[in-house]
């Protein structure tokens, strides 16, 4: 072959001389060996020594520019995800197989409308699999199981369960995962699902509230900056009389009615009965003022009337007074168990005497409950 001038240079310096004849080679198709006859590469280091296998790049100009390795891709016309350069890390194993198990590209993506932008892909081997793992896009984005990350941070598993773990493994230390914004911002711990944003933890800075929001509503409930802790939606009602409710009949269960809703959250509240919108524990208040009672009733029975169950609000037998009463209240208390879609209302009942019973419209007639737990 022709001796270059390079070759000229190492052969004058001894490296190639006979005591060490495959310390730098060059074959006929100008690939460069060190260590190797048999260079499979133009630049081919192979050692059989441990450690040994090393390149060491050093500037030693005093300015801050340090050592540079470039890998550089020279077309006329390059198009989008052509790759300006790979470091691949290959392996052999007991089929005489020598896989890839490692590398580190650069893509360019964006080049023909002249942005030149790039994208830097990891991949690894795993369970055979040579693929990418892990993309930094050209405007900075992470994706990790992903190639389009959609924010600054992008998780994703195509075959499982996404998880992010922040460990402190030190005693007595914490792990934090920490939302800065600033100080009329707010911060969001965002719960998506293929089409919608359905779930949110929300802290307002500017107000100094955390709230928690389900099914795309916000606030469903809210802790203030002292403590206070708000559920808008949950459901509670209070109803009252604004009419009497005149000679009650007897011998029949007769639904007390309430004509005015004070408040009814959450719209459970409807034709005198509640209706329980989950399964739950329900806080229950009765009071009523009952006016014209009739001596000579058998007895009077007021009680809570639910899909399961009745609870007692009053059993009187006025034949043990004296006379007629021109009035009395009644109120009762109850914490009751309810399955969703389960009633409640009031019901009186009257026994013997004459129908002259009547429930009294004002304030002092009310209904009320609440989901407790």
């Amino acid at each position: 072959m022709a001796i270059t001038k390079v070759t000229r240079e190492l052969l004058s310096t001894g490296i190639d001389d006979n005591s060490n004849a495959t310390a730098i080679t060059i074959d006929s198709s100008e690939k460069v060996g060190i260590g190797t006859a048999s260079p499979s590469n133009l630049l081919h280091i192979s050692s059989s020594t441990a450690d040994s296998v090393e390149m060491k790049i050093t500037n030693t100009n005093a300015d801050a520019i340090g050592a540079n390795i470039y890998l550089e891709k020279d077309s006329a016309s390059p198009a989008d995800n052509d790759y300006c350069g790979e470091i691949t890390w290959v392996g052999s194993n007991d089929n005489n197989q020598q896989p890839s198990f490692g590398s580190v590209s650069v893509q360019m993506t964006d080049v023909s409308d002249g942005t030149e932008d790039g994208d830097m892909i990891f991949k690894t081997n795993g369970a055979g699999t040579f693929a990418e793992r892990m993309r930094l896009t050209s405007a900075g984005r992470l994706g990790l199981g992903t190639a389009s990350p959609s924010s600054e941070i992008h998780v994703k598993d195509t075959s499982g369960g996404a998880r992010v773990i922040v460990e402190a493994s030190a005693a007595n230390q914490e792990a934090d995962i920490q939302l800065t914004t600033p100080d009329n911002g707010q911060g969001w711990v965002l719960f998506n699902n293929s089409s919608a944003n359905q779930g949110a933890i929300k802290y307002n800075h500017a107000s100094d509230y955390m709230s928690f929001r389900t099914n795309d509503t916000d606030d469903r409930l809210k802790i203030d900056s002292n403590g206070h802790v708000t559920m808008p939606y949950q459901s509670a009602f209070l109803v009252q009389k604004n009419a009497f409710q005149y000679n009650i009949a007897l011998g029949s269960a007769v639904t007390v009615t309430w004509e005015t809703e004070i408040f009814d959250q959450n719209a459970d509240f409807a034709s005198n009965t509640f209706t329980a919108p989950v399964d739950g524990k329900y806080q229950m208040n009765v009071q009523l003022r009952i006016t014209g009672v009739d001596s000579a009733h058998a007895y009077i029975h007021v009680y809570l009337k639910t899909t399961n169950r009745n609870y007692e609000c009053l059993l009187l037998d006025p034949t043990e007074f004296n006379g007629d009463l021109n009035y009395m209240t009644c109120a009762a208390s109850h914490l009751i168990d309810m399955d969703a879609s389960d009633t409640a209302y009031v019901v009186i009942y009257i026994s013997g005497g004459t129908a002259q019973t009547d429930i009294s419209w004002d304030v002092d007639s009310h209904f009320s409950g609440f989901l407790a737990c």
